[in-house]
């Protein structure tokens, strides 16, 4: 009898607390920013370019990209992007994104992908600032329009530092969505062809939507 009544008594003992009928619910997580959370987004952007030549002694007879009509176009791309938070608001991660680009003289398809690193701002458990800097290498496919003075056909290889500065929705518990201007530098070029060099300065909107856990 002394056996079941310690028996029970441990069992009440471990139990956990009744809440009382007053007692609030735990509000589900809705932000994201603590260590070892993840982030996947998908995303599209809409960005505009204003190119300048990267040497001041190209021939005025050479075409490039960046020359005389062509020194703005416009540029189309969607994005996959994976962020780990290492330490508390920031986060390190990776994207690759696939793009279609056009400009009076020529259009083509490009692709990118690299590092890239960010800081999350929260305002209330609903809305975030999340500003990251991201670097990536890629190539733009050019085929020229049939006009005169387009650029050559070919690669045009290119390096990106890009700013984004998106203002961050949680949706629902885990998913948020964000909206943002983007600013980006660009040095451009063709393989042995350093006289069409340029540098390109990208402006323009990006917005996602996304997974944490």
């Amino acid at each position: 009898m002394l056996a079941l009544t310690f028996l029970a008594a441990l069992i009440a003992a471990d139990a956990p607390p009744a809440q009382s009928a007053t007692a609030e619910p735990t509000k589900p997580k809705q932000t994201f920013g603590t260590p070892g959370d993840m982030v996947w987004t998908s995303g599209t952007s809409l960005r505009f370019s204003a190119s300048a030549p990267l040497l001041a002694s190209r021939p005025a007879a050479i075409p490039s990209a960046s020359s005389s009509t062509n020194e703005f176009s416009g540029e189309v791309t969607l994005a996959l992007a994976f962020d780990y938070f290492l330490v508390k608001r920031v986060s390190l991660g990776a994207f690759v994104r696939a793009g279609y680009a056009w400009s009076p003289l020529a259009y083509g398809p490009g692709f990118g992908a690299g590092p890239r690193i960010g800081v999350q701002v929260p305002f209330t458990d609903w809305v975030s600032i999340w500003p990251r800097l991201d670097l990536s290498f890629g190539a733009q496919g050019t085929f020229a329009r049939p006009i005169a003075g387009a650029p050559p056909e070919g690669t045009i290889w290119f390096l990106n530092a890009a700013v984004n500065l998106p203002l961050v929705f949680a949706i629902l518990q885990h998913v948020v969505i964000g909206i943002g201007p983007y600013f980006a530098l660009e040095p451009q070029w063709i393989a042995g062809r350093p006289e069409l060099a340029a540098f390109a300065l990208n402006f323009g909107i990006s917005s996602f939507i996304g997974w944490h856990y």
